[in-house]
């Protein structure tokens, strides 16, 4: 009885298979080179709108700053032209008369002093201010709406501009009252005034001077800038 393979290769021989060109004798067609993929050139500042921001108003500061200075005693006159005629009017008790004298506000008081300067004859008090001390408000405002980059930038730095008049003013106000108060050594019997009232003084002067001019004008732009502000928190939230 024949025996039956169990060999499991029991297919028949596949024929070799060769391509064309193994036939031909010809060698393969060379591969073609890979195209570059192009890539997206880099950005000169970062995509988020806050990062953007605090960079071009960093920037911005230190440019408008620098260009501020040279024509700061030019732009510090409507403040110092309202801080004379509130000291003419309000201070009336202490100040005789307000002059600018080139770019200096000099205050000529009816308050007396008596030092060894003065040889120890009562003389009146005259105080020199410089109305530009304070004005640095203006560039940090306008570097702000700059970087902000939103439409109708130069009506909101102009109204900003004028929005900040009044305060710059009270810093002048403050800072002549507060010379002429320690021109006369603190003193209330000689400054016809209650100790409260040199108190409150003497609180105004800080206000002035170290609050108002850095706070004011990131207030003054968020008030008139409320549409890049909501936009850039929504930015934010959504991550």
């Amino acid at each position: 009885m024949p025996e039956i393979s169990t060999n499991p290769d029991t297919s028949p021989p596949q024929p070799a298979v060769r391509s064309q060109s193994s036939i031909s004798g010809q060698a393969p067609p060379p591969a073609l080179p890979s195209t570059p993929v192009p890539t997206k050139p880099a950005r000169l500042f970062p995509h988020k709108p806050i990062t953007r921001f605090v960079i071009l108003a960093v920037l911005g500061v230190v440019v408008l700053t620098l260009l501020w200075s040279v024509v700061a005693p030019w732009l510090a006159g409507p403040a110092a032209l309202l801080s004379s005629w509130v000291l003419d009017i309000g201070a009336s008790g202490w100040v005789q008369r307000t002059q600018m004298e080139g770019s200096l506000l000099s205050v000529y008081s009816s308050l007396q002093v008596s030092t060894a300067q003065t040889g120890w004859r009562a003389s009146e008090v005259i105080i020199d201010i410089n109305p530009a001390r304070y004005g640095y408000s203006l560039p940090i405002l306008w570097a702000l709406f700059l970087a902000a980059f939103g439409p109708g930038r130069v009506w909101r730095m102009a109204a900003g501009a004028a929005l900040l008049v009044p305060l710059h003013a009270f810093s002048i106000v403050t800072q002549v009252l507060m010379q002429l108060c320690l021109a006369v050594q603190l003193n209330p019997q000689v400054l016809h005034i209650q100790s409260w009232q040199l108190e409150a003084l003497i609180y105004a002067y800080q206000l002035g001077s170290l609050v108002i001019p850095p706070l004011s004008p990131l207030l003054v732009w968020l008030w008139l800038d409320q549409a890049f502000v909501r936009r850039t928190f929504a930015d934010m939230i959504r991550g």
